[in-house]
């Protein structure tokens, strides 16, 4: 009897010290609850451009997973335009742009600074076959509309679907200021997109389309990339100066800045950032300077884009 009073007593010593144990971890509970709620305090909003999404993506995951109390959100692609004023108004922190801000935007005070440049690659469904390198007298012809098939440059004897940007987008500049001929063809050919994800996405689903992007845009993707007169689309050869389409990509905001954007902005400029943006297809600004004598690539200032109608895109399947 004993021995069993004993070991009741023991029973309900251990009852008694897990019931203690439980109220213990349970008030300990919220605290950690909390704790994990907060782990990401400080969060900054970088808007604009699609041109440079890919990029900037890569740069805050990595930005976030050294500064653990931090956390970078890269929206999708709203364009430079929405972005400098959503940067001017306060609606976000950073603005992903392709170009300085000019007329009216010049008031808002706003820093800019770029960060690499891009090259401008030609692209065609993987159903263009034969052909590696374009001129700039097959592009002309293509996008004027005096070049129709293919099989009239090396391809396939199908028709050539042409996918454009609409007038004023900063790639559409580039090319019409940088391809001799472009900027006068006064009737461009094919259908008009408005952000670089719709292009890609058409250049997947329909065949014997073309179109250009910035390199650093494309995923990992079966789309045919073409030569420009024999030069591959690399930031070795924008570096070298032997490719002459390349884009900016660049950041604007308004100071102040948070602590939190000020050391994201720090983080691009440094060894990591750089790495990441040569990982993605993008000369650093630095490097592009070196090779520079007349410094810094701006361009012609951009005028805000007029309407531009779309034309009608029913390729073969």
């Amino acid at each position: 009897m004993d021995k069993a009073l004993i070991v009741v007593g023991q029973f309900k010593t251990m009852k008694h010290i897990y019931a203690i144990l439980y109220l213990i971890i349970v008030s300990l509970l919220p605290a950690v609850r909390v704790d994990a709620g907060n782990a990401r305090t400080d969060k900054i909003i970088i808007s604009g451009t699609g041109d440079s999404y890919r990029v900037f993506d890569m740069l805050a995951r990595a930005f976030d997973i050294s500064h653990p109390q931090s956390v970078v959100q890269v929206p999708t692609a709203v364009g430079s335009t929405r972005g400098i004023r959503e940067v001017a108004e306060g609606a976000c922190d950073l603005a992903r742009v392709t170009r300085p801000p000019t007329g009216p935007e010049i008031a808002w005070n706003l820093k800019y600074r770029v960060i690499g440049y891009c090259p401008i690659v030609f692209i065609a469904n993987n159903s263009v076959t034969g052909i590696e390198s374009l001129s700039t007298e097959q592009i002309i012809g293509i996008y004027s509309g005096r070049i129709t098939h293919w099989n009239q440059i090396g391809g396939p004897p199908r028709k050539i679907y042409v996918v454009n940007r609409q007038i004023g987008d900063t790639s559409r500049r580039i090319v019409e200021n940088r391809l001799s001929g472009f900027k006068a063809v006064t009737s461009v050919v094919g259908y008009t997109a408005f952000n670089v994800d719709e292009k890609i996405q058409i250049l997947n689903r329909y065949r014997f389309t073309i179109a250009y992007v910035p390199l650093a845009s494309l995923p990992d993707t079966h789309l045919i990339r073409f030569r420009l007169n024999g030069v591959a689309p690399s930031i070795e050869n924008v570096k070298a100066g032997r490719y002459s389409l390349f884009i900016p990509f660049a950041l604007a905001w308004k100071e102040p800045v948070s602590d939190t954007a000020q050391s994201f902005l720090t983080f691009v400029f440094s060894r990591e950032g750089r790495r990441i943006l040569l990982k993605n297809s993008t000369l650093p600004a630095d490097e592009w300077k070196k090779q520079q004598a007349a410094g810094e690539h701006r361009g012609p200032p951009l005028r805000p884009a007029p309407h531009t109608p779309r034309f009608s895109l029913s390729p073969e399947p």
